[in-house]
């Protein structure tokens, strides 16, 4: 996952869950996004 590998957007997740915020629903969309587009997909 995104959080796991530290990724700049699993980081940016990370932090918006540890204050106990909702995420966005753009960023939910680029995480989701960066998911499909691997190899394991296409």
């Amino acid at each position: 996952s995104a959080i796991k590998n530290e990724t700049p957007l699993g980081v940016e997740v990370k932090s918006i869950l540890d204050n106990g915020e909702l995420v966005p629903d753009e960023t939910v969309v680029d995480l989701v996004a960066d998911e499909l587009s691997k190899e394991k997909y296409e």
